[in-house]
C-alpha cells in the first residue's frame, strides 16, 4: 500500500509567482532573439489562467493577428517561476529590473499549441462580446 504524506489536491490549477522581465507585444511580434523562455500569461479560462512558452510558430500567428491581442496579456522573460516550493534566488541571478507576476494556472487546457490557443482566444472574445461570460 502506497501512502501520500503532505497536501493533495483534485484542484486543477495551481497557484504560481514568475519572476521575470515583462516583453511588449511589439517585442514579441519583432525577430527579436531570447535568452530566456519567453512565456505567456494569458486570460482565465475555467479554473486559471493560460500559462506556456510562446514557440516561433506561434510568434508567426502573433504577428498575423498583431491587432487583436492588445492588453489581454502578458509577455515575460522567464528568470524564475515558483509554485509549492519554496524559491531561493541570489540577486546576481536577477536582471537590474524585474517583474513579479502572480497567477493561477489553469490544468483544464488541453493543448497549448499556437492553433488551439487561437481557437480558445476567438471563442472568448466571441463570448464577451456577446455577454455570453
Amino acid at each position: 500500500m502506497k501512502l501520500r504524506q503532505g497536501f493533495v489536491s483534485n484542484s486543477s490549477s495551481s497557484s504560481f509567482v514568475v519572476i521575470g522581465e515583462k516583453v511588449s507585444l511589439n517585442e514579441v511580434c519583432s525577430d527579436m532573439k531570447f535568452d530566456k523562455p519567453l512565456m505567456i500569461i494569458g486570460e482565465v479560462v475555467n479554473e486559471g489562467q493560460e500559462y506556456f512558452e510562446i514557440t516561433e510558430e506561434f510568434r508567426e500567428l502573433l504577428r498575423e493577428h498583431k491587432d487583436n491581442f492588445k492588453n489581454y496579456y502578458d509577455f515575460v522573460l522567464e528568470y524564475k517561476t515558483a509554485g509549492d516550493e519554496v524559491m531561493q534566488l541570489k540577486r546576481a541571478e536577477l536582471p537590474e529590473e524585474f517583474s513579479i507576476f502572480p497567477f493561477t494556472a489553469d490544468y483544464h487546457i488541453a493543448s497549448n499549441d499556437a492553433d488551439s490557443f487561437f481557437e480558445r482566444y476567438f471563442e472568448l472574445r466571441r463570448k464577451k462580446r456577446n455577454n455570453q461570460i
